[in-house]
């Protein structure tokens, strides 16, 4: 009996496993318009209490022009972060109002069997 289960045995080794399909994991990302902090706008909110001037000396992180950034630098950065963790930039897709930016990157996690149904293709 042993004969019989080694030579099976070694026949599966022999067989060519199908190759698996990658598994994705996705990473969808909004992207919504900033505007830059107004001084002359928050002080009007604060009913002059503080001057924009006052504003812009006090907090120069928040309204010094060279804080605003440029915004392709910024989208930039942010792309190049995402990368430097292996998500792929797929697409944009406009969803109404809302552009979506759509990334991808291979799942190594190992396949794990739910006792659910499966997604409907």
């Amino acid at each position: 009996m042993t004969g019989l289960l080694g030579r099976l045995r070694a026949r599966l080794r022999r067989q060519p496993r199908a190759p698996q399909k990658p598994r994705w994991l996705y990473k969808v990302v909004q992207m919504v318009p900033h505007q830059p902090p107004d001084p002359e706008q928050a002080s009007r909110k604060l009913s002059g209490a503080l001057s924009a001037e006052g504003l812009r000396k006090q907090f120069p992180e928040i309204y010094a022009p060279s804080a605003q950034g440029n915004p392709r630098e910024q989208i930039n950065g942010f792309m190049d972060r995402l990368g430097d963790d292996g998500w792929e930039f797929v697409q944009i897709y406009q969803l109404g109002d809302l552009p979506l930016m759509i990334f991808k990157r291979l799942n190594d996690q190992p396949l794990q069997k739910s006792s659910g149904p499966s997604p409907q293709p």
